[in-house]
């Protein structure tokens, strides 16, 4: 059974003695992207301007000229650090001949593949510069090549959540593009948010879909001016240039005006959930590791048969060593009400030992 079709490559055992020592396994630590799920995303949906619309419905949206749902995609096609591969595999995108593209992460290719897909091609990058192939504001316009003037790159980190371009475009008009994780940018953005795009996240969320947060903010020359001073400044830094540069990307990363949300799914592996309930019948403790929203984890968590409906669910959410200490405690009366002695003095024993270790100093934020 252990035979990958694909690559017509079949399990070969080296060790005589692997089965014994896979019998002394406890306990399995894993990733969530790219170990229990394919690491091939696939944009699915779109929240725009109080409506969620998938690729089909994008497409009739930019054919109409909605500018909403337009501004969302543009964002997707200039707001990323994608380049184009000239060697590799060319698709035909909406009509059109694309380039393959290379990307930091796979996130980044779908979004800008959904992009082009509705008719805003990435087309062509320099250091400079920012070409897209897509069709004017007008019905009767035809295609068009739209030059963007990079200004400055804010790039994502896992402190920041977020990565943000600074572009100029053809009429002169500066613009500050930013995408992120939604609790990160609901912050920066006084604008846009919304019941129904908190709803809308939500039921992404539920779907085991992975969200983005869109959203820009149109700089004034003079205040471009006097901050492109500050980052040039922090880009020649040599001690704590990244603390620099990051506090230099907030300075323009406020005020901003949500344009959307995304939603990308990434696939299970063949034969996870099959995988990870036999090893829990064997009595083998799995955890796995996830940064997504606490939705999208629980919705992976039954997905992949980590959790299922027999089980008490119990949720630990703060942002504080003291609270995540007093929910941790909480759950010594979850456990003692059990009949098991020994696992009450497991678990009180494992508690104690994680209250000392990961939450040593009072009121340390995790």
């Amino acid at each position: 059974d252990m035979y990958h079709e694909e690559e017509d490559v079949a399990a070969v055992c080296r060790n005589s003695t692997l089965c014994q020592e896979l019998g002394q396994v406890e306990y399995i630590f894993s990733d969530k992207t790219g170990t229990l799920t394919c690491n091939l995303m696939e944009f699915k949906k779109a929240s725009v301007d109080g409506v969620v619309h998938s690729l089909d419905s994008a497409v009739d949206a930019i054919a109409r000229r909605a500018q909403p749902v337009v501004d969302l995609f543009q964002l997707l096609a200039v707001c990323h650090t994608v380049v184009p591969d000239r060697e590799g595999e060319a698709k035909e995108l909406a009509g059109i001949v694309c380039p393959a593209y290379e990307a930091e992460s796979p996130d980044e290719a779908a979004l800008v593949e959904a992009a082009a897909r509705v008719g805003i091609r990435f087309f062509d990058r320099n250091p400079d510069t920012v070409v897209l192939k897509e069709f004017g504001p007008l019905p009767q316009d035809g295609l068009r090549d739209r030059q963007f003037k990079i200004l400055a790159v804010n790039e994502f980190t896992s402190a920041r959540k977020r990565m943000s371009i600074v572009v100029e475009d053809d009429s002169g008009i500066i613009t500050v593009l930013c995408k992120g994780a939604d609790n990160v940018m609901f912050e920066l953005c006084p604008e846009g948010v919304t019941d129904v795009l908190n709803r809308h996240l939500t039921d992404f969320a539920e779907e085991g879909l992975r969200t983005l947060v869109c959203a820009k903010r149109t700089l004034s020359r003079a205040e471009f001016d006097e901050w492109i001073v500050s980052y040039n400044a922090a880009q020649l830094t040599v001690n704590q240039r990244g603390e620099a540069l990051a506090k230099c990307a907030a300075q323009v990363e406020r005020d901003m005006k949500i344009v959307g949300a995304t939603a990308i799914e990434d696939k299970l592996q063949d034969q996870v959930p099959e995988t990870l309930e036999d090893l829990k019948k064997a009595g083998i403790k799995v955890w796995v590791l996830t940064g997504d929203k606490l939705e999208t984890a629980v919705n992976i968590g039954y997905s992949c048969r980590l959790l299922n409906a027999s089980m008490r669910v119990v949720t630990i959410a703060t942002e504080t060593a003291e609270e995540a200490r007093e929910q941790l405690m909480s759950l010594d009366n979850v456990i003692s009400i059990s009949k098991d002695p020994n696992l009450l003095m497991s678990f009180q024993s494992r508690l104690e030992q994680l209250i000392s270790r990961v939450l040593p100093s009072r009121g340390r934020k995790r």
